[in-house]
């Protein structure tokens, strides 16, 4: 009678060998649950064996970095072994805002040999012919991602507030909330693509559910629409978010100065309810 451990390791080295997992619950008995359970365990522990290893080697040359190397050299040390802003400062005790700065600067030169490649090695139209796909296909792929995406996600009322939330803090979403943005992250990189190739852009993908290819967003949040523009920024968050609490109080003469006024504020689009401005005429009203 072979012991768990023993039989979990029968399991990896029949994996080793190459076998697979019907192969593998044959001659070891066991269910395919079981298998994968013991197969993503020992995943799991090559994980943490190499961030171990990752951990060891900064430490071995972290004095010998804080004698000699400025801490620009150190921070681009720790986001070669795969640390954020965040630990990155933590680790060197730095504000974030400084090692931001260096983690931008590490990036860089990827980003600049991504620009060269992209613009003198870059050919759509020459990939969707290796992939035999025609653009109907390709756009095919693009709905059938955005439906998933849209039927999976809890969230999906909250598409558009969504947008204007950083990709790490929709990282820390879980369950169907999370798959549901890997879906629009693959969609958006096939809605790139097609861009590439035929120049038309695609509709959102929470678009694609009422037929009107975002109309309705331009009617509600301006035109143009545009996640990018600060005033249809402005206006989504208005038409999320509760009326803020007084914090300014104008008191003005009269009726010249109230047009003038509000003539100003629907200009710059301040509404003084969601802005928390309390507006006062004194109709003539002396000494004020």
């Amino acid at each position: 009678m072979l012991t768990r451990q023993e039989r979990e390791q029968n399991v990896l080295d029949l994996y080793n060998q190459g076998n697979t997992i019907r192969d593998i619950a044959k001659e070891a008995r066991m269910s395919f649950r079981d298998i994968g359970a013991v197969l993503k365990k020992e995943e799991k522990e090559k994980e943490r064996q190499k961030r171990q290893l990752d951990n060891n080697k900064y430490s071995t040359d972290s004095d010998s970095n804080r004698r000699g190397l400025s801490l620009s050299t150190q921070a681009y040390e720790l986001f070669s072994l795969g640390k954020n802003p965040i630990q990155a400062a933590i680790e060197l005790n730095l504000r974030e805002s400084q090692v931001t700065r260096y983690y931008k600067e590490y990036w860089k030169p990827f980003f600049e040999r991504w620009r060269l490649w992209r613009k003198t090695e870059f050919d759509p139209e020459n990939i969707r012919k290796i992939g035999n796909l025609s653009i109907e296909e390709i756009k095919e792929w693009y709905y059938l991602l955005c439906h998933l995406g849209y039927d999976t996600d809890p969230l999906s009322e909250w598409f558009v507030l969504l947008q204007l939330i950083s990709n790490t803090k929709k990282n820390k979403l879980t369950d169907k909330a999370l798959i549901a943005q890997e879906y629009y992250k693959l969609a958006r990189m096939v809605a790139l693509f097609l861009y590439d190739l035929t120049k038309e852009k695609m509709p959102d993908p929470d678009d694609q559910m009422d037929g009107s290819g975002g109309t309705w967003k331009s009617e509600i949040y301006g035109e143009p629409f545009d996640y990018n523009n600060k005033q249809s920024q402005k206006r989504i968050l208005d038409n999320y978010l509760v009326s803020r609490p007084y914090r300014i109080a104008l008191i003005y003469e009269g009726d010249t100065e109230d047009f003038v006024i509000k003539s100003i504020f629907d200009a710059l689009y301040v509404d003084q309810d969601r802005d928390g401005i309390f507006l006062h005429n004194a109709e003539g009203q002396g000494n004020i």
